[in-house]
């Protein structure tokens, strides 16, 4: 059904404020321009407009969900992104570590063996001055030893000297 130029401008300047200004455009070129005044019933605008806001819908939900579907994509794919760029951040978290374990590792083993010969070089200085602290017991027990048997022996010459006079 074609419309009047002052019809065509009262519909878009009423669907203007609800919908956007390209619809609208689009919605009245299916409704040619006629310059004699005809006049249309509200039933048949009511028709056309229930048409158009059905199409619009359709065309919007059918829009939205490839928006929908190429944002899923581009989500799918910043997941594999992230996943890689956290396995190789993992992977070379690990790499560091194992190094840093080996570096330890080898740090405390050289550590240990400097204890270990500490030690036994300390233990053989003990046991050294162990033997040379028995030796000077022994001879100081044999000096003693000797300071009593000799003392043993005086007293037993005064007591038999005593006995004889």
């Amino acid at each position: 059904m074609a419309l009047t130029e002052k019809s065509r401008s009262a519909l878009y300047l009423g669907l203007s404020h609800v919908i956007d200004e390209e619809a609208v455009e689009e919605m009245l070129s299916y409704f040619p321009a006629r310059d004699v005044e005809e006049s249309v019933t509200k039933e048949f605008l009511r028709a056309e407009l229930a048409e158009l806001e059905m199409r619009l819908s359709e065309s919007l939900r059918s829009e939205l969900q490839s928006e929908v579907g190429a944002l899923r994509g581009e989500v799918q794919e910043l997941r594999g992104e992230f996943r890689s760029e956290l396995q190789s951040e993992v992977g070379s978290l690990r790499s560091e570590l194992q190094s840093e374990v080996g570096s330890l590792r080898s740090e405390l083993q050289s550590e240990v063996g400097s204890l270990r010969s500490e030690l036994q070089s300390e233990v053989g200085s003990l046991r050294s001055e162990m033997r040379a602290m028995r030796s000077e017991l022994r001879d100081e027990m044999r000096r003693t030893v000797l300071i009593n048997i000799g003392t043993l022996v005086a007293f037993a010459a005064v007591i038999i000297t005593a006995v004889r006079i």
